[in-house]
């Protein structure tokens, strides 16, 4: 039997709560913090917040999790979708929770500590007009920490996200007597620049 929509993303906050509590307890880990941007196909471009817990779990390979939240991933008329004119404007809000793997290529480095690494992903979507449903998709994502490793560093990354969804439930905008709705592309980079704790 397939979950209720609002019983799935509390599973998974409770999944990613107890990854976090791992990661707390774990005798070495990272806690990073940052402003974030995202540039999607069809929904334009946003900034955010987000937050990174990693914990080293064999040799150079790194268990992470990730979240992040943006307010408005998209501000203009439904004209762009549509043929003709809208009265009225939708956004879009997004938060992605993520969990996967890095691989370090230099753990012990002094200077900089750089991974690749990849995982899944599932998006808790919301729209003001209309309805979307949340989404499951996945990242790549190419990074490095800037330090000695122990105590605060600077974070950077970059990431390709891969995700789409459809806006429903819009009524007749078109005049064709059926009910519209619109596909929306949310692939594309994201920068996170901010800053590290090691422990």
């Amino acid at each position: 039997m397939k979950p209720a929509k609002n019983a799935l993303p509390l599973r998974l906050l409770m999944a990613l709560a107890a990854a976090l509590f791992v990661a707390g307890t774990a005798s070495a880990g990272s806690v990073a913090v940052y402003p974030s941007y995202w540039d999607t196909k069809d929904a334009g471009h946003a900034g955010g917040l987000g937050v990174n817990f990693a914990i080293p779990i064999y040799k150079a390979l790194d268990f992470e999790a990730r979240a992040s939240y943006y307010e408005e991933l998209k501000d203009e008329p439904l004209d762009e979708f549509f043929s003709g004119s809208s009265p009225f404007e939708t956004g879009l809000k997004a938060t992605p929770l993520e969990v996967g793997l890095r691989f370090n290529f230099a753990r012990d480095n002094k200077v900089w500590h750089p991974w690749v690494g990849g995982g899944g992903s599932y998006y808790m979507l919301d729209t003001d007009s209309g309805n979307i449903d949340d989404e499951l998709g996945f990242y790549l994502t190419f990074g490095s920490m800037f330090g000695d490793g122990q105590g605060l560093d600077f974070y950077a990354d970059i990431s390709y996200r891969r995700v789409k969804g459809t806006v429903s439930d819009l009524g007749d905008l078109d005049g064709d007597g059926l009910d519209d709705s619109f596909d929306v592309n949310l692939d594309g980079p994201v920068a996170n620049v901010g800053i590290a704790w090691h422990w």
